[in-house]
């Protein structure tokens, strides 16, 4: 039922097994939490998992998913305090935790999302590539409340003005500053960043990096290292000029670069499907969307991305399939990205006419 999107017929099917279930009633109760975070009624699936918050707690590590709703239960209701308890010595040691915690800031109301990413920030090791993750993490919690702090906290972080893209360190930093810029609406700014972090790369690490696969895993790993940042400012510099349908040719160089070096990761496949759409060229365009879903079938990013081809192409019917397919996935989702809800509704509008 909630595949089909009936999440109130799942929650009934709940009730109902929980009273056959009894008095094992746990697992019920974890998988109705997870409904009624989807429903965003946090404070139902805290009363539902606080009976069985010890356990959760304990088996964190080989269950987390009714760990993660415990988490975002606490969050969303305000009991930020209670989970920086629960997570506070993870957060210090794992990207992973972190990655977790800042989404879950980013999808609370304004005063606890803001408590807990204060909380996040004081937790986060201060060398460069965190510092960069940090800064892109306050921009996604600026997404989500666009009057609040988010956007001054992000630059707070940022390196200051005359740093030179000389390391990866520095390039990753630089590129944060880019998605400052891009959020303070200076798309023109974000490209100029943007391409000195492209041209700092040297010359003979990237004319490497089409063999990179052929290397041993040591000097793989070096070159990655060098190269990623360039890959990166490379892929989003295409994806703000086809926002401003600007440069499109250029911007085909661009992620056809990094797919020479990745040549089948996903998502460089979207961003590239992307522009050719963009360039009016479906049919190339529909296959790398293809070959993206082969590897991630359920990414709603990459749908959205072949329900606008096919939109594009004239199939209005096989488009809407899609869409509806990205909403009943967005509707099982506790926290939704704020990016991918507006472009959900964007696709929408276009096939609306």
């Amino acid at each position: 039922a909630s595949a089909l999107g009936e999440v109130d017929e799942a929650i009934r099917l709940c009730r109902d097994w929980r009273r056959a279930a009894f008095p094992n009633v746990e697992p019920v109760d974890q998988a109705q939490a997870v409904l009624e975070l989807g429903r965003k009624r946090a404070d139902r699936a805290l009363e539902l998992l606080r009976p069985h918050q010890e356990r959760i707690a304990a088996m964190q590590s080989d269950d987390p998913g009714p760990y993660r709703s415990l988490l975002g239960a606490l969050i969303m209701t305000g009991n930020v305090r209670e989970a920086m308890r629960l997570e506070g010595r993870r957060l210090a040691e794992s990207p992973a935790s972190r990655d977790v915690w800042a989404r879950l800031a980013s999808m609370a109301p304004y005063e606890s999302g803001l408590e807990a990413m204060s909380f996040l920030e004081s937790a986060t090791p201060s060398d460069a590539p965190e510092r960069a993750a940090m800064i892109g993490t306050w921009i996604q919690f600026h997404r989500r409340h666009p009057d609040g702090e988010g956007l001054a906290r992000a630059k707070a972080l940022l390196p200051r003005d005359g740093v030179q893209p000389t390391d990866a360190s520095s390039r990753l930093l630089l590129i944060s500053k880019a998605d400052v810029i891009k959020a303070e609406g200076d798309p023109a700014g974000m490209r100029q960043v943007l391409q000195s972090v492209i041209d700092s790369i040297p010359n003979d690490a990237w004319s490497s990096a089409s063999r990179i696969a052929t290397l041993p895993p040591p000097e793989q790993q070096s070159l990655f290292e060098q190269i990623a940042p360039g890959i990166y400012a490379r892929n989003n510099l295409a994806m703000v000029l086809v926002e401003q349908r600007q440069d499109l040719d250029l911007a085909l160089r661009l992620v056809d670069e990094c797919i020479a070096v990745l040549p089948s990761e996903p998502n460089l496949l979207d961003s590239r499907a992307q522009v050719l759409l963009a360039l009016g060229r479906n049919s190339e365009a529909e296959a790398d969307i293809v070959k993206a879903l082969r590897v991630v079938p359920l990414d709603p990013n990459f749908l959205l991305t072949a329900a606008e081809i096919l939109a594009g192409s004239g199939r209005t019917e096989d488009a809407l399939q899609v869409l509806n397919r990205v909403q009943d996935l967005v509707s099982q989702e506790p926290w939704p990205s704020r990016e991918l809800e507006e472009r959900l509704r964007r696709v929408r509008q276009l096939l609306q006419g």
